[in-house]
């Protein structure tokens, strides 16, 4: 080993030393790998409860969105809440406009911040699955 190590350095070899074969097995990205709701839980979920609890997480994931320009995450958000609300109160029209309007904000979001996208088909998803074309 090098005496000189990179704290970034998953390994280092020493001068001169050589590597013959790498294998590398598992979830491997090229990336950031981002684990968060996906659009199969939006579609799995089978009641208004499951619904907003889903929502929930999504806005939750919305707020770490930091690398988001801060107005189009607030928007995004405050629609998610205003959907909330409207889940709530059992107004599935008023929910549906608000996921749509947030899905819009997610995806000029998802333009510059890939993770965006997969909350932008979550909250698609979830719309469908509320107005029954899910």
């Amino acid at each position: 080993m090098s005496h000189r190590e990179s704290d970034s350095t998953a390994f280092s070899v020493g001068k001169g030393a050589r590597i013959g074969r790498i294998n590398v097995g598992g979830n491997v990205a090229g990336r950031d790998v981002v684990v968060g709701t996906t659009p199969a839980e939006a579609a799995a979920a089978q009641d208004m409860s499951q619904v907003l609890a889903v929502l929930e997480r999504v806005q939750q994931q919305i707020a770490t969105l930091e690398a988001a320009p801060q107005g189009l995450r607030d928007d995004a958000h405050d629609e998610v809440v205003k959907a909330q609300q409207a889940g709530a109160e059992g107004d599935t029209d008023r929910f549906v406009e608000k996921l749509g309007t947030a899905q819009k904000y997610l995806e000029r979001i998802g333009q510059s911040l890939p993770a965006a996208v997969a909350l932008a088909q979550t909250v698609a998803t979830l719309a469908m699955r509320v107005s029954g074309q899910g």
